[in-house]
């Protein structure tokens, strides 16, 4: 196999448009991986095949001929293509005579270089400083604020969640990079991540979006009721009561029924509530069907809202206090702890990019638990999490699911799936008729 180039060849060479011969990345598609092999690139559009055409992010004039954005161009021979990259055209994806696939333009050259630590501190030092005075600015408006006669039952959420978005999430990033020294990479591990993380990308983009769609439906349906007026009846059939005297063990549907409602009374809080969850779930729930499949994201998804609501209700079991919980968390924490579990067992199952974000998110949630705990359940959080992680740490010592097991899971999905749908509607069945 040939690694990437280190000498003389061009620029066109590195794609390996010149000659019919393997490309820089073919060698980093592994077949036992799902989305690290040549499906997850686009194929070549009939029409194009054998050519050697670029496609462009906006309108460019080539040899006297303008050609309007994300249109397909094909061009003379390889020098044509050699001067549009030394003119820096802004390629969005390339095809070549000898390959099948349509090449993301982030994949048509190698790296040549490993960058220095110079250059990475002079990369990351700059947004690790701007996230850091983010930060601090939300942290002295909580503590400024009240002086000035603003309430922090306003405010407070939305400063917390300004300074997550832009500070807390920023400065992680930027803070991780600087401490994974890619500076002590090799040349060809360093191609090999650029490469793994391209095909995630791309895998992740045609990735079909409808077995995440399907548990979105519920929460959202449900929300809309609550919108309608229905909101208290909904939770007095539906909402987790945790405490020594809220006998939940009678009344099982509700460790189901919870992840379905969302909001909290305050103003606002409720599509803040759903938004952050469905939005999460439904990112996190794309990137699990990728590293496993659907079946397997309902059973996380849906036993561990069941798992989030066991845990939290134990903990709370000699409160003297009665404690509410409504919310997806739980269930939301689990597809967190599987993708989080599936890289903890193998590293090469999902790129270093999502590994780093979903650690990342992983830390934000518990800090952001321990800063607002009055108003999040952390022990349905954390039976979701640790639910997730461990069912994953399962699925990923089987390499292969087929025949029996994956007809198990398949059918195991289908019975949970249906089992939230009658739950849910059960609580819905009776809000409406008492109203």
């Amino acid at each position: 196999m040939e690694s990437p180039p280190e000498s003389e060849d061009t620029d066109a060479d590195h794609c390996g448009i010149a000659a019919p011969r393997q490309l820089w990345f073919e060698q980093f598609f592994d077949l036992s991986i799902p989305w690290a092999q040549r499906s997850s690139l686009d194929p070549v559009p009939e029409s194009l095949v054998g050519t050697l055409s670029i496609q462009l992010s906006q309108g460019v004039e080539i040899d006297g001929v303008f050609h309007r954005s994300n249109e397909w161009v094909t061009l003379a021979g390889q020098e044509a293509f050699q001067r549009l990259l030394e003119q820096g055209a802004p390629v969005t994806q390339v095809i070549v005579p000898h390959f099948d696939r349509v090449i993301p333009g982030a994949l048509v050259l190698p790296e040549v270089q490993v960058p220095s630590r110079a250059e990475e501190l002079r990369n990351w030092l700059p947004r690790l400083a701007k996230s850091g005075l983010i930060i601090v600015a939300c942290a002295a408006a909580v503590v400024l604020l009240p002086r000035f006669g603003f309430s922090l039952m306003q405010l407070g959420l939305l400063l917390g969640i300004v300074a997550i978005m832009l500070g807390v999430y920023p400065f992680l990033d930027a803070a991780s990079r600087l401490l994974r020294r890619v500076d002590r990479l090799s040349l060809v591990e360093l191609n090999r991540r650029k490469a793994r993380a391209i095909f995630f990308a791309q895998a992740l983009r045609n990735q079909s979006s409808r077995g995440v769609l399907f548990l979105i439906v519920a929460p959202v349906a449900v929300f809309i009721l609550q919108l309608a007026g229905f909101r208290e009846e909904l939770f007095r059939f539906g909402e987790l009561i945790r405490g020594r005297e809220s006998q939940w063990t009678s009344d099982l549907p509700r460790l189901l029924s919870y992840g379905a409602l969302h909001g909290n009374g305050m103003p606002y809080a409720g599509f803040i509530h759903i938004g952050f969850n469905m939005l999460a779930l439904y990112q996190l729930g794309k990137a699990w069907m990728l590293v496993r499949d659907w079946a397997s994201l309902w059973i996380v998804f849906i036993v561990g809202i069941v798992a989030g609501g066991v845990f939290s209700a134990w903990l709370s079991r000699d409160a003297s206090f009665l404690a509410r919980s409504v919310g997806a968390s739980g269930g939301v924490m689990a597809v967190l702890g599987a993708l989080v579990g599936a890289g903890f067992v193998s590293r090469d199952a999902v790129p270093a990019y999502i590994w780093r974000a979903v650690l990342q998110m992983t830390f934000v949630m518990t800090i952001f638990g321990v800063v607002a705990s009055g108003y999040i359940d952390n022990g349905a959080h954390a039976g979701g999490f640790v639910f997730g992680f461990i069912l994953s740490c399962l699925l990923a010592r089987a390499t292969e699911i087929r025949g029996p097991l994956q007809w198990f899971l398949s059918a195991l999905a289908l019975l949970s799936f249906t089992l939230w749908l009658v739950v849910v509607g059960r609580m819905v069945y009776q809000a409406v008729s008492l109203s």
